[in-house]
């Protein structure tokens, strides 16, 4: 029988997931839907009072570091962390001689033995929580928390009550199926401002909202997907 007469559910770990986006970032074409170079600059606008220039701050899944030049270019030092070594990689290349990169961290387990107890005055996580083991998933907003300063913030955005299934695809060599972009987890922004509560985060603003995509193939368009993003 062919294996293609067993469709079945991919079973994700953090090696396949890091699989995934070492692929993903070698991948120039699908780069350029990265949702960080799309929307960056409204993101950065958004959420900017909120960021010391000069200030200790962190991407939190940086990918291939889209949203840091943006942040480079209002000024801000930014320091990238991610799963993939192919993502540190490029950053690491992308930045070297920018002075406002501070460095890329390489995610090590949790808690991260490379990063210490508060050290961070601002988090990004841009469409990264959706991605994550949903066994893992309270550990590593946990993870944030431990590493952000008392009195720092967090932004985290990630698509609006998606439909999971919606966006599954089926490999045609073995029948695996799995969401086209790996996407474990949805949220309402019901269900992601509780789980930061329970984490220890005070909640200053949650929304599902829509942004203006300012690069990529839909330049200078409004996101208009049917799961506008949540930001918190």
């Amino acid at each position: 029988m062919n294996n293609y007469d067993k469709p079945h559910e991919v079973e994700w770990n953090e090696e396949k997931i890091n699989n995934f986006w070492d692929y993903f970032v070698m991948n120039n074409g699908l780069l350029e839907f990265s949702f960080a170079r799309e929307t960056g600059k409204d993101i950065i606008k958004r959420v900017k009072k909120y960021i010391k220039k000069d200030g200790n701050n962190l991407d939190y899944g940086c990918g291939a570091g889209y949203l840091m030049d943006y942040l480079f270019t209002e000024g801000i030092a930014c320091w990238g962390l991610d799963s993939s070594q192919k993502s540190l990689s490029v950053i690491e290349e992308k930045f070297k001689d920018n002075k406002l990169f501070k460095g890329g961290i390489l995610t090590d387990g949790l808690p991260n033995k490379n990063i210490e107890d508060n050290t961070f005055d601002f988090l990004f996580s841009l469409e990264t929580i959706e991605h994550i083991l949903p066994e893992k998933l309270k550990s590593t907003l946990g993870e944030m928390r431990r590493i952000l300063k008392k009195g720092g913030y967090i932004f985290i955005s990630t698509p609006s009550n998606e439909n999971l299934d919606k966006y599954k695809v089926i490999c045609p060599d073995c029948a695996a199926i799995f969401h086209r972009v790996q996407h474990l987890n949805f949220f309402s922004k019901e269900k992601l401002s509780k789980i930061m509560q329970k984490v220890g985060f005070n909640t200053i603003k949650c929304e599902s909202t829509l942004l203006k995509i300012d690069a990529g193939p839909y330049g200078n368009l409004i996101n208009n997907s049917p799961y506008a993003r949540i930001f918190l």
